[in-house]
Parts: C-alpha cells; sequence; structure tokens
C-alpha cells in the first residue's frame, strides 16, 4: 500500500474522463528501430521535463552533473526533496514546498558526492537552468520551483525562471489544446507562451524560428536492450532525428524530454511528444529529442518517473535504474 495513494499525483476523475479511450485502444507498436549511433556532440547535452519529468530532469543534471550542460523543470521541485517517502513527496514536496529546508538537500547532494554516489555538485555552476511554474497549478504549488531556483542559487546557479503565467499544472504550448488555467488531460496548455522556445533558448542560446512543421515524424525505438524490468520503462520510446543530424554526424545537439506522470505514450498516445513544440524548434536548429517512456506499473500506478523511490532507494543516485537507463541511451547517441 506504500505507493497506492500516489494516484492522487493528479486529478484521476479527469484522467479516466479524458484518457480512457487512449489507454485501453492505444495502438500496439509493431515496429521500433534500434536506437542509431549519431556522434551527437558531448558538449550540447540537455534535459527538460514536466512534474515527475521535472524531477527526473533534475536528478539526470545533480546526479550526472559532468554530462548535462542544461536542466529546465515545469512544474517541478527540489533535488531529494521526497526523500524516499510518496507521502512526503505528496506533503511537503508537491502542497506544502514553504516548509522545504533548500540546505538540507544541497547538503544531501554533497553527502552523496562524498560518498561517490554522484558526479561533483560543482560542475552545477556551469549549467545553464530554466525553471517555469504557472501561478494556478494546485497540484504541484509553484513555490516549489521557487525552492528548486534556490537551491541552485546555493550550488552557484543564476537560474532564468518564469512565474507569471496564469496556468495549471501543465505545460504551456502554441500547439496545446488545455485552457491555460485548467489542470487535466493531456497537460498540454494553451497559454500564449511557446515552452519549448523558451526552454531551448535558455539552454542553447538563441535559436533559428521554425519554418511551418517539422519535416520528419518521431520514431518510436526499442528501450528494451537499456531498460532492466525492474526500470519500470516502456518497449518503446521515441525520438525525434532531423533530416541534417542524419546527414551529416557530429555536429547535431541532444535533449531530453520527459513526459510527467499519466502522460506516457501508452495512456496519451503522442501528446507529449508532438504537441509540446520541441520538434519544430529542434528541426530548426539541429537538435535531436529523446523522448524517453516510463510505464505504470507497481508502486507506479500513474506512470511517473521515479523521483519517490519505488525503483528502490538509490533512484537519485548514479546508479538508480532509470537514470542509467537514460544514460545507456545518451551514450548510444552520442557514439560514432
Amino acid at each position: 500500500m506504500r505507493y497506492g495513494i500516489f494516484l492522487s499525483f493528479f486529478l484521476i476523475p479527469t484522467f479516466f474522463a479524458r484518457a480512457s479511450t487512449y489507454y485501453w485502444n492505444y495502438p500496439f507498436i509493431e515496429k521500433s528501430i534500434q536506437l542509431p549511433a549519431l556522434d551527437l556532440n558531448p558538449n550540447e547535452v540537455t534535459v527538460s521535463g514536466l512534474s515527475s519529468g521535472a524531477f527526473m530532469a533534475v536528478q539526470l543534471g545533480v546526479a550526472y552533473s559532468s554530462v548535462f550542460q542544461g536542466v529546465a523543470a515545469v512544474a517541478g521541485g527540489i533535488y531529494g526533496c521526497a526523500e524516499g517517502q510518496v507521502k512526503i513527496a505528496q506533503d511537503l514536496c508537491m502542497k506544502d514546498p514553504e516548509k522545504v529546508e533548500v540546505n538540507k538537500y544541497v547538503n544531501r547532494a554533497t553527502d552523496y558526492f562524498n560518498n561517490g554516489l554522484i558526479d561533483d555538485p560543482k560542475n552545477i555552476r556551469d549549467q545553464k537552468v530554466f525553471i517555469l511554474a504557472g501561478s494556478e497549478d494546485k497540484t504541484i504549488l509553484p513555490k516549489a520551483s521557487k525552492k528548486l531556483e534556490e537551491f541552485y542559487t546555493k550550488l552557484g546557479v543564476q537560474s532564468e525562471s518564469e512565474y507569471s503565467l496564469k496556468m495549471g499544472h501543465g505545460f504551456p504550448s502554441e500547439k496545446g489544446k488545455v485552457t491555460c488555467a485548467d489542470s487535466i488531460f493531456p497537460w498540454i496548455n494553451k497559454c500564449g507562451y511557446d515552452g519549448a522556445q523558451h526552454i531551448l533558448e535558455a539552454l542553447y542560446g538563441k535559436l533559428d524560428s521554425p519554418k511551418g512543421l517539422a519535416t520528419l515524424a518521431p520514431v518510436a525505438f526499442d528501450q528494451t536492450e537499456f531498460a532492466s524490468k525492474d526500470a519500470t520503462m516502456l518497449d518503446y520510446g521515441y525520438i525525434y532525428i532531423p533530416k541534417s543530424c542524419e546527414e551529416k554526424k557530429g555536429h547535431c545537439r541532444l535533449h531530453i524530454a520527459l513526459h510527467g506522470c499519466l502522460q506516457d505514450p501508452s495512456v496519451a498516445n503522442q501528446n507529449f511528444i508532438q504537441e509540446t513544440g520541441y520538434n519544430e524548434w529542434a528541426n530548426a536548429n539541429n537538435i535531436v529529442v529523446l523522448y524517453p517512456s516510463a510505464k505504470i506499473g507497481i508502486g507506479n500506478p500513474s506512470g511517473c518517473w521515479d523521483w519517490f523511490g519505488y525503483t528502490g532507494a538509490d533512484y537519485e543516485t548514479k546508479s538508480a535504474k532509470q537514470m542509467v537507463t537514460i544514460m545507456r541511451m545518451i551514450n548510444r547517441l552520442l557514439s560514432n
């Protein structure tokens, strides 16, 4: 029963009303490619995420700080906040972040490093960080993001942030179909704000504007060769590879985009993958976008990324099953 209550991470009645059709009728992926070696630039690897994906993006950026040059968190919170307990995740991290003691989690990262469990936190001072939270978010209160900003400040990072959107719990996108202030499936909100643009420009600098839709579609790839069975990952994820990155290796960048709870492809089809807007910006700027997929499973009834310990006590260190899986994917894409 330890994790059963975590369904309340989102508004579950809304989910079943709006998403059950996707879940039960989602087409079986008959064919997926093997993730290719693309010889991507190892000095331009960044990560972003929404909600549980935001917590995971921060975990990756802290644990593997020598790898990631940039981190963006939308409706997320501080590294280590849950301390491996669902109740702390729900009560402190999401609903009462005002009480989060930032120094405690800075020290947590330092202790992990001193015990050889994560990369040196000093690397983080060189990262680009972007933090976004909607003022109408009642699922993860905006103060959680402000605590995350304070965490980075104490580590020597002057992050960029956006708190002015009157947005509920969701990702702001020009393709969004959810009213900005709502917090409903599939959590892609129309707010007159291009979240993908602001994230990628915060992490990479000024980018060329897209000229229409992305020229290629994201493709499914096999995750099973990277993930252990207890990592709670789908058999497939998605990847967007601009044609320029297929034809000329060695010059493209890599961005990892992490979905939120109840947003993995078995539940939400390709809503997160197609409607966030990453692909169009990636297509115009030689950026490969990797969309790994977590899944619903034991201890994880909402298909969240593990920021509260359901895959094991090491979930926020370099040996964490899901982070190891993602790092294996990154290493494949960086290889030639």
